[in-house]
């Protein structure tokens, strides 16, 4: 392996164990014993201090009920005042379903090769990368007029944490759907679909760090 191949794999593998580590929070987080983080992906606090919330979910139960909620808009702002300042670091660094994906695509590509080196073509399908902004609208317009969070319902980012605490028999089926489809349309919910990831991106724009995506590496997993 290049020196250039073993610094992407060690970034690679930063990045999961972080968002592991995230998660495992998060499961920690339903027993009374453990002061760190208690609540969920939708809204947190540590050490029962500091409130941190989903920027998403925030303006969606803020349109739905018509009412300010302090708490949750000050969390949300704490994560997009981050986002700002480092870009959508959520995404790649936090996120328990990125995490999947993420280890769900790096399975793809080997089986990927696998198949190749015997003639197979793995097809391919994307969606344009705009249509999660598209979602983003949905969800919000949604929520606004039905008076309903439905994304807080629906998320998969959610179903992963309720799969991962509470051992959901449903949660787990449909986490392995979304990963059967990930097969065909790779990181298609990242790129294409999910709004949460939206949201951080149009704040990311702004952010004071920006990262640069070298095409040739792009896409590419360890």
């Amino acid at each position: 392996m290049s020196n250039r191949g073993r610094r992407l794999f060690r970034w690679a593998w930063a990045r999961r164990l972080t968002a592991a580590f995230f998660l495992t929070l998060l499961v920690l987080g339903r027993f009374e014993w453990f002061p760190w983080l208690k609540g969920s992906t939708t809204a947190t606090t540590v050490f029962g201090v500091v409130p941190l919330a989903d920027p998403l979910a925030a303006i969606e139960v803020s349109v739905a009920s018509r009412a300010v909620h302090i708490e949750m808009l000050v969390g949300a702002g704490l994560l997009l005042a981050v986002c700002f300042l480092t870009g959508p670091i959520f995404c790649g660094w936090v996120c328990p379903l990125g995490l999947l994906l993420d280890l769900n695509g790096s399975l793809r590509g080997f089986l990927k090769r696998r198949l190749q080196r015997h003639g197979w073509r793995v097809p391919e399908f994307r969606l344009p990368f705009g249509v999660r902004y598209l979602v983003l609208g949905v969800v919000v317009g949604f929520s606004l007029f039905a008076c309903f969070p439905i994304f807080q319902i629906v998320s998969p980012i959610n179903i992963v944490a309720w799969a991962a605490i509470f051992g959901s028999t449903s949660a787990l089926l449909l986490i392995v759907m979304l990963l059967l489809v990930e097969f065909p349309a790779p990181r298609v919910w990242c790129r294409s679909l999910c709004p949460l990831g939206a949201l951080y991106s149009l704040v990311g724009r702004f952010g004071l760090l920006k990262i640069r995506v070298n095409p040739s590496e792009a896409g590419r997993t360890p």
